[in-house]
């Protein structure tokens, strides 16, 4: 915040004070996923700090960002990439997956688009993409695979899409594969691994991610 000239909250600070004075809970401010209860004191702190900065007049001004980032690697251009641009060879199919018959609850959102979709092991696709960082965006069950990325014809690298909450939810998720490339332009090929943690080799891809 120092570096970026930002204003912030400090919520962590303040729900430990509440708690230590006994006037919260844990359980009452929700958890790591905060309830409405939970959420309403971060609310009520920026509330504050922007009641406390409109007081004070000025014409609007350009804030500055600094043109070193504190993290060079940092995902301040991050972005989507459509999955319609991978070069599908074998084993993937743009298509809304036939939920009813895949076991594992699933999120009503994301069941009714489109999704790049392998189920087979050996399944292979190449991706040519810009930037400094490549992962995908994913719905991750019970039947999870394995997915084996090379970039720029360097070695495969496997990436497990299963996620310990895969176990009963297609859970969505990103892995990044990279994300210290060097600027420019890159080629990724990505196959799906005959290795699993998971009952299957399931890939379901929602979209590319870059930087």
């Amino acid at each position: 915040a120092r570096h970026y000239q930002v204003s912030t909250v400090d919520l962590a600070s303040e729900v430990a004070r509440l708690i230590q004075a006994k006037q919260l809970t844990w359980e009452q401010f929700g958890g790591t996923h905060p309830a409405p209860f939970g959420n309403a004191i971060c609310a009520a702190m920026i509330e504050k700090l922007l009641t406390k900065a409109w007081q004070e007049s000025g014409e609007p001004v350009k804030h500055p960002v600094p043109a070193k980032s504190l993290d060079p690697h940092s995902f301040i251009k991050g972005h989507f990439i459509d999955i319609k641009n991978a070069k599908l060879e074998s084993g993937w199919t743009i298509e809304v997956p036939g939920w009813d018959d895949i076991p594992g609850s699933k999120r009503s959102r994301f069941t009714s688009i489109p999704i790049l979709t392998a189920n087979k092991a050996g399944a292979e696709l190449v991706l040519d993409f810009k930037g400094t960082a490549l992962g995908v965006f994913v719905v991750a069950g019970p039947d999870a695979g394995i997915l084996e990325v090379s970039i720029d014809d360097g070695p495969f690298q496997p990436f497990d899409l299963y996620h310990h909450y895969s176990k009963g939810l297609h859970y969505p998720r990103t892995v990044v594969f990279n994300s210290e490339l060097k600027p420019g332009k890159h080629q990724a090929r990505i196959r799906v691994s005959g290795k699993t943690s998971s009952t299957g080799h399931a890939a379901r891809i929602m979209s590319f991610v870059g930087n």
